[in-house]
């Protein structure tokens, strides 16, 4: 364990290296080849979804959307509907669904924006900046960005937590490994996230590396697997919508009434 007070920025050690901290290089060599792998996967994934749904229309021609006409015109009005949660906000069975998915979605959105502000702060700006490694100060915006985000994270995954324990008892569920796995993943990586800065903030030397680590191991969990849980089942949902308005398009041969 580093000596003096608790800094995760020196959680693998130290070296004399300007470029790098050696705690951002063991991240990166572990959590890097994770997420690519994870995108990868999905990008498969959603490749032979597209390709299994398209086997049932018929295009108008051999000419296809660009990549830039897909994004604008199928894929982005796509991912809003994702984003707002429009049908289940039209789904009376499903709108109670909302008030868990709303903030958790959110949530993951801002600690996104977060990751990247970081990363630019202090691998990017730091190497001219010495000052700027370290934690980030709570008077930073984006600082209690991340701590807003992490709220709304545990009270999404309690929320989702809770209705999914009131529809078993109920008997309109069943208990399956496949939906509690991710709600206990998402779950520790809230707590283990939120535990290890006020660990930190108590000076609680081991007690906040050991729920680092966990944060770490949960984050990378939650990466890696993301392809093979309900986790996909987003991207896959965004990709099926946009298929929809795809069919619906000047692209797709319509049937004659």
């Amino acid at each position: 364990m580093p000596d003096g007070p608790v800094d995760f920025g020196m959680f693998f050690g130290h070296w004399d290296f300007h470029w790098l901290t050696k705690t951002t290089f063991f991240i990166d060599i572990i959590f890097l080849p994770a997420a690519a792998f994870a995108l990868f996967a999905a990008y498969k994934g959603v490749s032979a979804m597209w390709e299994k749904m398209s086997e049932s229309i018929e295009t108008t021609s051999d000419y296809c959307p660009s990549a830039k006409q897909f994004t604008i015109e199928f894929l982005w009005p796509a991912i809003k509907e994702t984003i707002l949660h429009k049908r289940f906000n039209e789904c009376g069975t499903n709108k109670d669904r909302v008030k868990g998915h709303l903030p958790l979605l959110l949530a993951f959105i801002g600690l996104l924006a977060v990751t990247t502000y970081s990363f630019i702060r202090k691998d990017i700006l730091g190497l001219l900046f010495p000052s700027l490694h370290g934690p980030i100060p709570l008077y930073d915006p984006f600082k209690l960005l991340a701590n807003i985000s992490a709220i709304a994270l545990l009270v999404g995954i309690a929320i989702l937590w809770t209705n999914r324990r009131k529809m078993e008892a109920e008997g309109k569920a069943s208990p399956t490994f496949y939906d509690w796995f991710l709600i206990g993943e998402i779950a520790a990586v809230g707590i283990t996230g939120l535990g290890a800065e006020l660990l930190r903030w108590a000076d609680f030397g081991v007690l906040a590396y050991l729920a680092y680590y966990l944060h770490l191991v949960s984050i990378f969990m939650l990466f890696f697997y993301m392809p093979y849980t309900k986790f996909a089942h987003m991207v896959y949902r965004t990709f099926a919508m946009a298929f929809e308005k795809y069919r619906e398009s000047s692209f797709v041969r319509k049937e004659a009434s």
